[in-house]
């Protein structure tokens, strides 16, 4: 059998090839198809097969990212003989630039109120695949990446600026923009509320704030409000006052506005006399002032109706002397009453106090008893005795309503019969009272005690007080007739005391009160010669003395860096000898400050010189530590793309 050499010939679809070449070239979506032609000099039957990425039928719709260099190849075959033709398919990147499709907002000219935020939103396609790259830019200059960006006016952003993104593949920039016109916000008309009124003295006038935070603003309001919104006027504020709303942001803005508040005045009826009620005997001269005042110091005009005989008024008093047979019997009870010198009778009389047409009217009530005549007391001869006798006054005494007569003294000398005793020697003074159960005559008795032999006598010692630390002084006063040798003592001994001659001496520590709670020490003092002993007793307060606290130990960063997100420890120990409850008050950024215990941990999103402090107090003393250092971001270690 006859062996033929089989000629191949090709054709394409998109290309003429002149010669039998084995490199193709074309470009990425190019349609590739190969359409060999053989030439059989038996006339064979011929059948072609391709290989990849080549199909059965010798096409291949090629798309982007197939750019490369493929080898495949063709073979031809009679059923005997097989020809083969190795091909070179070069396919060429196809360059096309990225897509930007818009997903928020709409429309290229946008229109906002300062403070307010526009949300952009955007998607980007590559038909190469290539990695892209998204940049945001405000007025020029960049501001963000990614596919989204917020722009946040603020009071401060009138105007028109423009808002663009920018896509990159590498090769290609493709760019979106917008017009945003930031329209004024004239916060200057939050004051437009604040106007002129009128009110009446006690009423609370309270103003309607606008929510000037909403706006960034600080606000003052000037006296009498003082920032506050509320001011409850008084019958003092009657006049015209003149008030000043300030605010203001943390930048250049700043306005103020006035208004007029005028406060009527309010009239009011003149103050009732503060006693109304009034108890006399008879044959007593009563004197009621009729002195009444105005709150507004208008003047006043009194008239008195229902006056009893023998009443007058004279230079705004009333006056007037009951007799004695102003009260009488008028029933049994009185009868019974008569007997207990408890008869009475009651009148009222009615004062009008006029200011500036306004009329107070006060009833006063007026008691007046039955006179009952005191008893008669003898007066009394001086009295001498010895220490050891007793004291016998010899009382004579009558009383002119027969009624029976008690005695009571006033004085170290309480009674009649005394017994004195050692140490009692002296020169008394008793006031002895003669009672008949209703009035009471007194008379001065001088009663002279001869001193016996007897131990010293210490004076009365006042009670004392003294502070935890402080030197207390007891100068003890003694008399002793004899001049003996004395010696002092105390009952309890106080820890750290003694005597100096006559003068206790003690200091006491801070351990003997305790906090807010001062100690109260019994103390008897004690003298003794050879004749006995005598004591006295007395009180000794010792108050609690807070001793200071103070910061002994602290976090040592001041100056450092750290780095943003790092857990900054931070804490103060403090020497607080009387375990005082203390606060700790920490203030961590200008407008953020918090209550913790002595330490705390930090952390901060931003980078920047930041200060941190804390406030040590007891409420009465207070320390403050402060600590400075300064915030990095983290460096971040970028991996470059490796291409295989």
């Amino acid at each position: 059998m006859k062996r033929y050499m089989l000629f191949i010939f090709f054709s394409l679809l998109f290309s003429v090839i002149a010669s039998s070449a084995t490199i193709l070239e074309f470009e990425e979506t190019d349609y590739i198809n190969l359409r060999p032609k053989a030439v059989d000099q038996d006339n064979d039957s011929l059948s072609y097969y391709f290989d990849r990425p080549l199909t059965t039928e010798g096409t291949w719709q090629t798309t982007y990212g197939d750019e490369g260099v493929y080898n495949t190849k063709v073979s031809v075959t009679d059923g005997r003989l097989v020809t083969q033709k190795n091909i070179t398919l070069i396919v060429n990147k196809k360059e096309e630039s990225p897509q930007i499709s818009i997903l928020a907002p709409q429309g290229e000219h946008i229109y906002i109120e300062e403070s307010k935020s526009i949300f952009f939103n955007i998607q980007a396609s590559d038909l190469n695949k290539d990695d892209l790259s998204t940049e945001w830019f405000l007025d020029g200059e960049k501001v963000s990446e990614g596919n989204y960006f917020t722009y946040a006016s603020d009071f401060y952003s009138q105007g028109n600026h423009t808002i663009a993104v920018e896509v990159h593949d590498g090769v290609n920039t493709v760019a979106q923009s917008w017009e945003v016109e930031v329209q004024d916000v004239d916060r200057t008309l939050l004051l437009d509320e604040f106007k002129s009124m009128t009110v009446n003295e006690t009423d609370i006038v309270v103003l309607s704030l606008p929510d000037f935070a909403a706006f960034d603003l600080f606000y003052n309001i000037s006296s009498p409000f003082e920032s506050e919104n509320k001011w409850e006027t008084t019958y003092d504020d009657a006049g015209v006052y003149t008030i000043a709303v300030t605010i203001w942001d943390n930048r250049e803005f700043k306005a103020v506005k006035t208004f007029k508040i005028l406060v009527e005045n309010v009239d009011r009826p003149a103050n009732p006399l503060s006693e109304n009620t009034y108890w006399i005997s008879e044959n007593e001269q009563l004197i009621i002032s009729l002195n009444y005042t105005d709150p507004d110091g208008d003047a006043v005009k009194t008239e008195v109706g229902g006056l009893p005989r023998g009443a007058k008024i004279e230079r705004d008093e009333l006056i007037w002397t009951p007799s004695y047979e102003y009260v009488t019997k008028e029933n049994f009870i009185d009868d019974i009453a008569k007997n207990f010198h408890a008869m009475s009778r009651t009148l009222s009389v009615q004062v009008n106090a006029t200011s500036s047409n306004l009329r107070l009217t006060q009833p006063l009530h007026i008691r007046v008893f039955d006179s009952n005549l005191p008893p008669v007391l003898e007066p009394i001869n001086d009295i001498t005795v010895t220490e050891g006798e007793a004291v016998y006054f010899n009382l004579s005494s009558f009383d002119p309503d027969n009624d029976t007569i008690s005695y009571s003294f006033d004085g170290i000398i309480n009674k009649d019969g005394y017994q004195t005793a050692q140490g009692d020697a002296g020169t008394y003074y008793v006031t002895v009272w003669a009672n008949d159960g209703f009035l009471k005559t007194q008379k001065r008795a001088k009663i002279t005690v001869l001193a016996a032999n007897s131990p010293p006598v210490i004076d009365a010692i006042e009670d004392h007080q003294v502070n935890e630390g402080e030197v207390l002084e007891i100068s003890l006063r003694v008399q002793d007739t004899e001049n003996d040798k004395i010696s002092y003592s105390t009952n309890p001994v106080l820890d750290g005391s003694y005597f100096q001659g006559s003068t206790f001496i003690w200091k006491p520590s801070h351990e003997v009160a305790s906090q807010d709670n001062p100690k109260i020490i019994d103390l008897e003092f004690f003298a003794k010669d050879d004749a006995g002993s005598t004591s006295q007793k007395t009180s000794i307060t010792v108050n609690d003395v807070k001793r200071p606290f103070s910061l002994t130990l602290s976090s040592q960063i001041d100056g450092e860096t750290f780095y943003v997100g790092d857990e900054i420890p931070l804490f103060v120990e403090v020497f607080n000898p009387d375990n005082l409850e203390l606060t700790y008050r920490w203030k961590i950024s200008l407008f953020n400050s918090i209550e913790a215990n002595n330490s705390l941990i930090v952390v901060y999103d931003k980078p920047g010189k930041k200060k941190v402090s804390v406030l040590v107090s007891d409420g009465e003393q207070t320390l403050d530590r402060e600590w400075e250092f300064r915030l990095e971001k983290r460096p971040e270690v970028e991996l470059a793309g490796l291409n295989t």
